[in-house]
């Protein structure tokens, strides 16, 4: 109602923050990485200037890509805990295994804890000789030999055969 117009007479920032419940404080005062989505380079300044001097990138991206970055920030991060969640049953349903001992060791041994670039390129390295064969053997050993549904494992195959039929 005013006739003042975004980017021009006023600036339109989307600055997600990443902290975590319990150290909220601690991460604000000490950030690993701050986006700035903004309207126009005006704007964008503003905001990094109410930073000072933080000792982390700050990154500058549109207002959508933020938004977007936030939501798959927290959406990968529900992914993971989701995943050792379900591998957690499996194990207590198992017996014998030691689940924080051989999620320790996947931290190191799995590239996607040690590589940051694994699995973002465009549709990702899935296909090949061992993520659909291991993902699907595991998934029918759990249903068959535990009695475990396993929905999320269930999904990654689903996504992946959806992915390999479009390309």
């Amino acid at each position: 109602h005013s006739g003042k117009k975004a980017g021009k007479d006023f600036g339109v920032c989307v600055n997600p923050e990443f902290l975590r419940e319990k150290a909220a404080e601690d991460d604000f005062k000490n950030p690993w990485l701050i986006t700035i989505g903004s309207i126009d380079k005006r704007s964008g300044k503003t905001i990094e200037d109410l930073y000072g001097a933080v000792d982390c990138p700050i990154v500058h991206i549109s207002l959508k890509e933020a938004e977007m970055q936030k939501y798959i920030h927290n959406l990968w991060n529900a992914c993971k805990i989701s995943f050792f969640n379900e591998m957690r049953a499996v194990c207590e349903g198992l017996g014998g295994t030691d689940a924080d001992k051989i999620f320790k060791l996947t931290t190191q041994s799995a590239e996607g804890f040690w590589n940051p670039e694994y699995g973002i390129k465009n549709f990702g390295p899935y296909g090949g000789s061992c993520l659909p064969k291991d993902t699907a053997a595991f998934l029918d050993w759990a249903k068959e030999k535990q009695n475990y549904e396993m929905p999320l494992l269930g999904a990654v195959i689903e996504v992946n055969n959806k992915v390999e039929k479009k390309k």
